[in-house]
C-alpha cells in the first residue's frame, strides 16, 4: 500500500541469491488487483527497518542463499521502476536476460578444461583415465554438446529486431549441461569424489583434510551446488513448457 510519498511493503521472498552482500534489492510486490497487471517492481534500501535477512545454509554446508522477511518495511514511490503495475513485463526482461546468462558458456569451457585435467592426471588400472574409451567418448559427447550450445548462444547475440526468443532453449541446454560436466568430474575423481570440499574455504587458505590431489578441492561442491541450476531462474520444466508454446505452437 502506499502511506503518504511511501510505499510499506509486506512479505517475503525465498532464496535470495547474495543478498546478504546486498545495498539494495529489487522486489516485485502487489499494488494492485489482477494476477500480473497488479505487480510493480520496487528498489529497497537493504538496511530499511522491518528488512531481515535470514542465512540459508545448503547443502554444501556454505551460505550463499538467503530468505528475505519484509515487515513493514518502507521505500519512496520515487524507487519504483517505470509505471505502477507494468512490474511482470519488467520482470519478464529480466528473466529473459537471467536465463539467457544460465548458458554458462565460460563456466562450461572452464568445467569441461578441468574434467579433461582430471581425466589425464587420474591414473586407473594403469592408465591415465582419459584413454579410457568409454570414459573419453563422453567427454567427447560433452564437447560436441557445449559447442552447439556455444554457436546458439552466438546466434541469440546476433539476432536483431523480433523472433523467437532464445533465453528458454540456453537456459535448459547451459544448466543440464553444467550438471552432467561437473558430475563426469566427480566420477572422475573416484573415491575422492566422495569428500566434502568446501570451497569457499579452500579459495580463503583455511585447513582442510587433503586425502586427493591438489584439483581436488571444490569439485564436489560445485557439483552439488550446480544441482540448482536448473531450477534457478524457471525450472526447466517451466522453460520446456515456455519452448513448446513458442517454437511448437502447443
Amino acid at each position: 500500500m502506499i502511506d503518504g510519498g511511501d510505499y510499506v511493503i509486506n512479505g517475503r521472498k525465498i532464496w535470495t541469491s547474495a543478498a546478504h552482500y546486498a545495498d539494495l534489492i529489487f522486489f516485485l510486490v502487489r499494488t494492485g488487483e489482477g494476477t500480473r497487471n497488479g505487480l510493480s517492481m520496487l528498489i529497497v534500501d537493504a538496511k530499511s527497518p522491518g528488512l531481515a535477512i535470514r542465512p540459508i545454509i545448503d547443502i554444501r554446508k556454505e551460505h550463499s542463499l538467503n530468505e528475505v522477511i519484509l515487515d513493514d518495511v518502507r521505500t519512496p514511490v520515487a524507487n519504483r521502476i517505470g509505471e505502477e503495475g507494468k512490474g511482470w513485463g519488467y520482470a519478464k526482461a529480466l528473466l529473459e536476460n537471467e536465463r539467457a546468462f544460465a548458458a554458462e558458456i565460460p563456466r562450461n569451457r572452464n568445467h569441461l578444461a578441468t574434467l579433461r585435467r582430471i581425466a589425464a592426471e587420474t591414473i586407473r588400472a594403469g592408465r591415465p583415465l582419459i584413454e579410457d574409451p568409454l570414459f573419453s567418448a563422453q567427454i567427447a559427447e560433452l564437447e560436441v554438446e557445449f559447442l552447439a550450445l556455444e554457436f546458439m548462444t552466438l546466434r541469440a547475440m546476433s539476432q536483431t529486431g523480433g523472433g523467437p526468443s532464445f533465453g528458454s532453449l540456453l537456459k535448459v541446454r547451459g544448466s543440464e549441461l553444467v550438471q552432467r560436466i561437473t558430475q563426469l568430474q566427480v566420477e572422475a575423481l573416484g573415491d575422492c569424489g566422495a569428500y566434502l570440499y568446501s570451497a569457499e574455504a579452500h579459495i580463503a587458505g583455511e585447513p582442510q583434510p587433503a586425502p586427493g590431489p591438489d584439483f581436488a578441492p571444490g569439485i564436489w561442491s560445485e557439483a552439488m551446488y550446480r544441482r540448482a541450476s536448473s531450477i534457478y531462474g524457471g525450472a526447466n520444466e517451466i522453460q520446456r513448457t515456455l519452448i513448446a508454446k513458442q517454437y511448437l505452437e502447443l
